[in-house]
């Protein structure tokens, strides 16, 4: 299993300027993750997202995944809960 700790950027904030925390990125993976999302198969390898801290998270892997982190970068657009339209 491969454990890489990702730090968020303390400039890093959503499109109506409040800050991104790693509440915001753990909830992000659990909706990417949701049945029927289209990441769900792009985003198998990856057992867990947990909040280390406010500004980290760890990535917790279901096999060693040495690529990880360049795999995951295209899915850098994080919602906050109530930025979604719910229907």
């Amino acid at each position: 299993m491969t454990q890489p700790e990702v730090s968020i950027r303390k400039d890093a904030k959503f499109s109506d300027g409040t800050a991104v925390s790693a509440d915001d990125v753990v909830e992000s993976f659990k909706r990417a993750t949701a049945e029927g999302n289209i990441y769900v198969s792009m985003l198998a390898p990856i057992a867990s997202v947990e909040k280390k801290d406010d500004a980290t998270v760890t990535i917790k892997t279901n096999v060693p995944n040495f690529s990880l982190l360049k795999g995951v970068s295209p899915l850098s657009a994080l919602f906050r809960q109530s930025q979604l339209k719910t229907t």
